[in-house]
């Protein structure tokens, strides 16, 4: 009996000798237990692994909010090049890249415009944009006719860096008009149409830029669909805050039929101011 126990004491002390040196020896080498080191070898697989799932770079919503005031004078014309009007709008912009929002109204003869939209879509990798946008119109010529439009559209754009840009539009829209002489009989005339438009800009430097657009509606004319616009224009840029520029604004009827025609032309001046 006495043996016995002299034996497991002298295990258990060996046992606690050896594993007080293999202890001291990790310690001065910098060996860790093989769980934590199973645990690191886990964590490095993980993170190795996360690095290889990239997820896509949203920005929802821009920081930077810009607020411009934006005044025109155009001049309108009958496919004969011959002035006959002047025509004053002046346009409210509120700007977060992403989300935008703009007031306008127009003054033409004895015409009153009235338009308002909104827009969001979020920008992907720093370059696409894609969204919502919705748009109200309200015109009135005196003593004749009043039409309401309501436009839902699907929106697009690219951007390469500060220099290219080009965005598109497409959807419905829903137009309500009223005439005068016959509202006692027909309260409401109501139409369906696609629409859609094409804008592309260039940008040269910070002083300079060209644009394109190619349209079956504009801020304040909404025809029918084979009744599109074609614009072009300079805007140039002698601060930041500060933008002047002209454009010219094509207009046709029937474009994709044979009995296409130009119907009117617009000169128009503008001034831009932000805030």
């Amino acid at each position: 009996m006495k043996k016995g126990l002299a034996f497991v004491f002298s295990f258990f002390t060996f046992f606690y000798f050896s594993l007080n040196a293999f202890c001291e020896e990790a310690s001065q080498n910098n060996v860790q237990p093989l769980e934590f080191e199973d645990s690191l070898l886990q964590n490095e697989n993980i993170s190795e692994k996360s690095k290889k799932i990239k997820f896509p770079d949203v920005e929802l919503l821009s920081k930077n909010i810009n607020y411009s005031l934006k005044g025109a004078i155009s001049l309108y014309n009958e496919n004969d090049w011959i002035p006959r009007s002047l025509i004053y709008d002046l346009n409210f912009n509120f700007d977060m890249h992403e989300l935008e929002a703009n007031l306008g109204i127009r003054h033409f003869e004895d015409e009153e415009n009235l338009t308002a939209s909104i827009r969001y879509s979020p920008t992907f990798f720093g370059a696409f944009s894609a969204g919502l946008e919705g748009r109200f119109h309200f015109l009135l010529v005196q003593d004749s006719f009043t039409e309401i439009d309501w436009l839902s559209m699907v929106f697009l754009r690219f951007e390469t860096g500060k220099h290219f840009k080009i965005s598109g539009r497409g959807g419905i829209m829903m137009k309500s008009a009223k005439i005068f002489n016959i509202e006692s009989s027909v309260p409401w005339l109501r139409n369906y149409n696609p629409v859609f438009d094409l804008n592309i800009q260039w940008d040269f430097n910070k002083f300079i830029s060209i644009f394109f657009e190619f349209d079956s509606f504009t801020q304040y004319k909404y025809n029918l669909f084979l009744a599109p616009s074609i614009v072009t224009g300079v805007c140039l840029n002698p601060s930041k805050r500060l933008s002047i520029g002209s454009e010219i604004e094509f207009c046709y009827i029937d474009l994709f039929t044979l009995s296409g025609y130009l119907s009117s032309i617009y000169h128009r001046a503008f001034i831009k101011y932000r805030f």
